[in-house]
Protein backbone atom coordinates (compact mmCIF):
# COMPACT_ATOMS: atom_id res chain seq x y z
CA UNK A 1 0.00 0.00 0.00
CA UNK A 2 1.24 3.49 -0.81
CA UNK A 3 1.81 5.35 2.48
CA UNK A 4 1.80 8.73 0.72
CA UNK A 5 -1.91 8.19 0.00
CA UNK A 6 -2.61 7.56 3.69
CA UNK A 7 -0.72 10.70 4.73
CA UNK A 8 -2.51 12.74 2.12
CA UNK A 9 -6.05 11.51 2.97
CA UNK A 10 -6.52 13.37 6.31
CA UNK A 11 -5.39 16.62 4.74
CA UNK A 12 -7.76 16.09 1.82
CA UNK A 13 -10.57 15.24 4.21
CA UNK A 14 -9.98 18.40 6.27
CA UNK A 15 -9.87 20.52 3.12
CA UNK A 16 -13.16 19.01 1.93
CA UNK A 17 -14.82 19.65 5.31
CA UNK A 18 -13.57 23.25 5.34
CA UNK A 19 -14.81 23.79 1.78
CA UNK A 20 -18.21 22.32 2.64
CA UNK A 21 -18.64 24.38 5.81
CA UNK A 22 -17.46 27.63 4.30
CA UNK A 23 -19.42 27.15 1.09
CA UNK A 24 -22.92 27.24 2.59
CA UNK A 25 -25.15 29.64 0.75
CA UNK A 26 -26.89 32.45 2.63
CA UNK A 27 -30.19 30.62 2.07
CA UNK A 28 -28.82 27.50 3.79
CA UNK A 29 -27.46 29.59 6.65
CA UNK A 30 -30.88 31.26 6.90
CA UNK A 31 -32.52 27.85 7.19
CA UNK A 32 -30.11 26.88 9.95
CA UNK A 33 -30.88 30.12 11.79
CA UNK A 34 -34.63 29.48 11.43
CA UNK A 35 -34.18 25.97 12.86
CA UNK A 36 -32.41 27.50 15.88
CA UNK A 37 -35.15 30.09 16.29
CA UNK A 38 -32.71 32.91 15.51
CA UNK A 39 -35.09 34.79 13.23
CA UNK A 40 -33.15 38.08 13.12
CA UNK A 41 -30.09 36.29 11.74
CA UNK A 42 -32.31 34.36 9.31
CA UNK A 43 -33.73 37.64 7.98
CA UNK A 44 -30.18 38.89 7.33
CA UNK A 45 -29.20 35.72 5.47
CA UNK A 46 -32.36 35.62 3.37
CA UNK A 47 -31.90 39.29 2.44
CA UNK A 48 -28.30 38.55 1.48
CA UNK A 49 -29.46 35.63 -0.65
CA UNK A 50 -32.08 37.83 -2.33
CA UNK A 51 -29.42 40.43 -3.14
CA UNK A 52 -27.59 37.66 -5.02
CA UNK A 53 -30.69 35.88 -6.40
CA UNK A 54 -33.51 38.44 -6.59
CA UNK A 55 -35.83 35.98 -8.38
CA UNK A 56 -35.69 33.34 -5.64
CA UNK A 57 -39.26 32.77 -4.48
CA UNK A 58 -38.08 30.25 -1.88
CA UNK A 59 -35.82 32.80 -0.15
CA UNK A 60 -38.50 35.47 -0.40
CA UNK A 61 -41.09 33.11 1.14
CA UNK A 62 -38.69 32.13 3.94
CA UNK A 63 -37.84 35.80 4.55
CA UNK A 64 -41.57 36.47 4.99
CA UNK A 65 -41.82 33.60 7.48
CA UNK A 66 -38.79 34.86 9.43
CA UNK A 67 -40.24 38.38 9.54
CA UNK A 68 -43.54 36.95 10.80
CA UNK A 69 -41.72 35.01 13.53
CA UNK A 70 -39.89 38.22 14.53
CA UNK A 71 -43.23 39.98 14.90
CA UNK A 72 -42.65 42.37 11.98
CA UNK A 73 -46.09 41.68 10.51
CA UNK A 74 -46.12 44.68 8.15
CA UNK A 75 -42.85 43.64 6.49
CA UNK A 76 -43.97 39.99 6.40
CA UNK A 77 -47.20 41.02 4.67
CA UNK A 78 -45.29 43.03 2.05
CA UNK A 79 -42.78 40.25 1.30
CA UNK A 80 -45.38 37.49 1.20
CA UNK A 81 -47.57 39.68 -1.01
CA UNK A 82 -44.67 39.80 -3.49
CA UNK A 83 -44.44 35.99 -3.45
CA UNK A 84 -48.17 35.60 -4.02
CA UNK A 85 -48.12 38.18 -6.84
CA UNK A 86 -45.59 36.00 -8.65
CA UNK A 87 -46.99 32.61 -7.57
CA UNK A 88 -50.67 32.90 -6.65
CA UNK A 89 -51.89 30.26 -4.24
CA UNK A 90 -48.45 29.40 -2.82
CA UNK A 91 -49.46 27.41 0.26
CA UNK A 92 -46.72 28.43 2.68
CA UNK A 93 -46.86 32.10 1.66
CA UNK A 94 -50.67 32.20 1.92
CA UNK A 95 -50.63 30.47 5.29
CA UNK A 96 -48.00 32.77 6.78
CA UNK A 97 -49.68 35.83 5.27
CA UNK A 98 -52.94 34.71 6.88
CA UNK A 99 -51.22 34.44 10.26
CA UNK A 100 -49.61 37.87 9.84
CA UNK A 101 -52.92 39.50 8.94
CA UNK A 102 -54.68 37.88 11.90
CA UNK A 103 -51.84 39.03 14.18
CA UNK A 104 -52.33 42.60 12.89
CA UNK A 105 -56.02 42.43 13.78
CA UNK A 106 -57.24 41.90 10.22
CA UNK A 107 -58.99 38.65 11.04
CA UNK A 108 -61.30 38.38 7.99
CA UNK A 109 -58.48 39.14 5.54
CA UNK A 110 -56.26 36.61 7.33
CA UNK A 111 -58.77 33.81 7.03
CA UNK A 112 -59.40 34.78 3.41
CA UNK A 113 -55.64 34.41 2.76
CA UNK A 114 -55.74 30.94 4.31
CA UNK A 115 -58.62 29.95 2.05
CA UNK A 116 -56.93 31.48 -1.01
CA UNK A 117 -54.78 28.38 -1.46
CA UNK A 118 -57.89 26.46 -2.53
CA UNK A 119 -57.92 28.24 -5.91
CA UNK A 120 -54.37 27.26 -6.90
CA UNK A 121 -53.29 24.08 -8.61
CA UNK A 122 -51.24 21.29 -7.06
CA UNK A 123 -51.27 19.78 -3.56
CA UNK A 124 -55.07 19.54 -3.76
CA UNK A 125 -55.66 17.81 -0.42
CA UNK A 126 -53.32 20.12 1.45
CA UNK A 127 -55.17 23.15 0.15
CA UNK A 128 -58.61 21.70 0.85
CA UNK A 129 -57.59 20.77 4.39
CA UNK A 130 -56.20 24.28 4.92
CA UNK A 131 -59.53 25.79 3.88
CA UNK A 132 -61.37 23.45 6.27
CA UNK A 133 -58.99 24.35 9.11
CA UNK A 134 -59.55 28.05 8.40
CA UNK A 135 -63.32 27.56 8.55
CA UNK A 136 -63.16 25.59 11.82
CA UNK A 137 -60.81 27.98 13.60
CA UNK A 138 -62.65 31.08 12.43
CA UNK A 139 -65.94 29.65 13.72
CA UNK A 140 -64.43 29.24 17.20
CA UNK A 141 -63.93 33.02 17.47
CA UNK A 142 -60.94 32.67 19.81
CA UNK A 143 -58.78 35.61 20.94
CA UNK A 144 -55.92 36.40 18.55
CA UNK A 145 -53.07 34.71 20.50
CA UNK A 146 -55.00 31.45 20.82
CA UNK A 147 -56.06 31.63 17.17
CA UNK A 148 -52.44 32.06 16.05
CA UNK A 149 -51.23 29.24 18.30
CA UNK A 150 -53.89 26.87 16.98
CA UNK A 151 -53.22 27.78 13.34
CA UNK A 152 -49.47 27.36 13.86
CA UNK A 153 -50.03 23.86 15.26
CA UNK A 154 -52.34 23.04 12.36
CA UNK A 155 -49.67 24.19 9.89
CA UNK A 156 -47.20 21.58 11.13
CA UNK A 157 -49.85 18.84 11.04
CA UNK A 158 -50.94 19.79 7.52
CA UNK A 159 -47.36 19.92 6.28
CA UNK A 160 -46.64 16.49 7.80
CA UNK A 161 -49.74 15.00 6.19
CA UNK A 162 -48.65 16.39 2.81
CA UNK A 163 -45.16 14.96 3.31
CA UNK A 164 -46.69 11.56 4.04
CA UNK A 165 -48.94 11.82 0.98
CA UNK A 166 -45.93 12.50 -1.24
CA UNK A 167 -44.12 9.53 0.33
CA UNK A 168 -47.13 7.30 -0.23
CA UNK A 169 -47.58 8.38 -3.83
CA UNK A 170 -43.92 7.90 -4.74
CA UNK A 171 -43.15 4.82 -2.67
CA UNK A 172 -46.53 3.25 -3.32
CA UNK A 173 -46.13 3.37 -7.06
CA UNK A 174 -42.64 1.87 -6.82
CA UNK A 175 -43.76 -0.96 -4.53
CA UNK A 176 -46.89 -1.55 -6.59
CA UNK A 177 -44.66 -2.21 -9.60
CA UNK A 178 -42.57 -4.58 -7.52
CA UNK A 179 -45.68 -6.35 -6.20
CA UNK A 180 -44.95 -5.51 -2.55
CA UNK A 181 -46.24 -3.05 0.02
CA UNK A 182 -43.96 -2.15 2.95
CA UNK A 183 -45.40 -1.92 6.48
CA UNK A 184 -44.52 1.78 6.62
CA UNK A 185 -46.86 2.44 3.71
CA UNK A 186 -49.74 0.81 5.63
CA UNK A 187 -48.95 3.05 8.61
CA UNK A 188 -48.91 6.13 6.39
CA UNK A 189 -52.29 5.19 4.92
CA UNK A 190 -53.69 4.57 8.39
CA UNK A 191 -52.42 7.96 9.59
CA UNK A 192 -53.90 9.69 6.56
CA UNK A 193 -57.16 7.80 7.02
CA UNK A 194 -57.12 6.44 3.51
CA UNK A 195 -57.13 3.03 1.93
CA UNK A 196 -54.62 1.87 -0.61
Amino acid sequence: MDTRLLAFSPALLLAAIFFFLSGCSPAMKGGEAMARGDYGVAVQYYREDLSRNPDSLASRRKLGRALYELGDFDAAEAVLGEVLARKPGDWEASYTLGLALIARGRREAGFDALRETRAATGAYWLKMETACVADRVQDQDLPTPETLELLTRYRSVLAKRQELRVYRNHAGSLFFLAGDCPPMLHEVNYYLGTEW
